[in-house]
């Protein structure tokens, strides 16, 4: 995309209209944005609610005079238009960086951005292993974690001898299905079987002799940090992976609720089901309710949703101010329940890929309506924790069964 950048504010010959930033990883190819549909709908609703969106990259951030300002653009009669404009008072962070080099510019815009007073909408999670702890100190939680422990390759023959249905691997700070890995003993326990996605998302399997299995699993690694859980039976009678991703956001209100649910079909014979994978989204409730029938469906979709909404507040309680996340479940054939892990920066391709066009919608219009409610309280730029935090209620480490699910459900605390 070629432009001149007019020496202008765009929000200033607007009548003092607010912005909003959608900070991305790199600038548009090609007439289009990175995630192009999503900064769309953001757009949309900024003007619904009277703010201009302003999408940058990071190279677009830049100071001037002790002045911050962004490069960017703003959608207008159905194309991106070039701006130069003052650094957003909030912006939301989608960058998804693919080198050293983009994942140092975006610290650097980061800098700058805070320097001068701009706020993020929420904040990013540490790594799982972090974060699974965090969540293991609910008593209400604990028993849907999986067994976790940090991968050491020497420990595997023993772990695999504990959990003879096999073992997962995936990386401590990863995303999108990428390095994950599951290891399955073949008859006879000589052989083990091992299929995954590389780093650069690339589908592999390979057999390795038992007892070459260290070797294997530290070359996979490449000296990452890792955690291995129990391989669970989430698959398909087709023996496909799949999980149930619930899409949970704040509101205007500050209060947490669930924008939408879809089951991620993984391939055959791979070990995740992200959509980055190759995987595909289904409705949840239909999906569930053939595997598990209709009554019994319904109240594990219920059951996930109070504990997305319970995991929501005890991560946001345990690292800071959040705006949403993605909270990912796996089903046994039973339909035992099991809380896989976090993502504080959920893709959305889920709701077109169900047809569920209203959630996409809302999902737009609450990223806004939050940003809204941060700009009007002053938010804090570093995303800690406000006031209400610090409530009697928030002070509770956490409480226990029905009670901790219908409060997470109904009385979030406002943030």
């Amino acid at each position: 995309m070629r432009a001149i950048w007019p020496d202008c504010e765009r929000p200033a010959r607007r009548g003092g209209r607010g912005r909003f930033g959608v900070l991305i990883s790199r600038e548009p190819a090609g007439g289009r944005m990175p995630e192009d549909r999503l900064c769309r709908m953001l757009a949309a609703a900024g003007s619904d609610m009277g703010l201009d969106v302003i999408v940058f990259a990071p190279e677009g951030v830049r100071e001037e005079r002790s002045r911050g300002l962004v490069r960017g653009w703003a959608l207008a009669e159905g194309g991106w238009m070039p701006l130069l404009a003052p650094v957003p008072p909030v912006w939301f962070d989608r960058r998804f960086p693919r080198s050293p080099a983009e994942q140092a510019a975006g610290a650097r815009a980061v800098r700058i951005l805070r320097r001068h007073g701009a706020a993020p909408l929420g904040r990013a999670l540490p790594g799982k292993a972090q974060v699974y702890a965090a969540l293991r100190r609910c008593r209400a939680l604990a028993p849907l974690l999986p067994p976790t422990a940090a991968f050491r390759p020497r420990r595997l023959a023993g772990l695999l001898a504990a959990h003879p249905a096999g073992l997962f691997l995936k990386p401590a700070a990863g995303m999108q299905g990428r390095g994950t890995a599951a290891l399955r003993p073949e008859p006879g326990g000589g052989i083990v079987r091992i299929a995954g996605r590389t780093m650069r998302n690339e589908a592999f399997e390979l057999r390795v002799p038992a007892e070459r299995l260290a070797q294997a699993a530290e070359a996979l690694t490449r000296g990452r940090p890792y955690l291995v859980q129990p391989l669970l039976d989430l698959r398909t009678a087709a023996d496909e992976p799949f999980d149930l991703r619930l899409f949970v956001q704040k509101d205007g209100s500050g209060r947490w609720g669930v924008t939408g649910a879809a089951v991620r079909i993984g391939r055959r014979g791979t070990a995740a089901s992200n959509l980055h994978g190759g995987g595909t989204a289904r409705p949840a409730l239909p999906f569930l309710a053939a595997m598990l029938g209709d009554h019994a469906a319904a109240r594990l979709l219920g059951e996930a949703k109070r504990a997305a909404l319970l995991a929501a507040r005890e991560a946001e309680r345990a690292f800071g101010r959040l705006a949403e996340i993605g909270a990912d479940f796996g089903i046994e054939p039973d339909g035992r329940l099991w809380l896989l892990e976090l993502n504080a920066k959920p893709g959305r391709a889920i709701f077109a890929e169900i047809g569920d066009d209203a959630g996409e919608r809302l999902a737009a219009e609450r990223t806004i309506s939050y940003g809204l409610r941060l700009m009007a309280a002053g938010a804090p730029a570093r995303g800690t924790p406000g006031p209400a935090l610090l409530t009697d209620r928030r002070r509770k480490r956490c409480m226990n069964g029905t009670t901790a699910h219908s409060t997470a459900t109904m009385q979030e605390v406002q943030s």
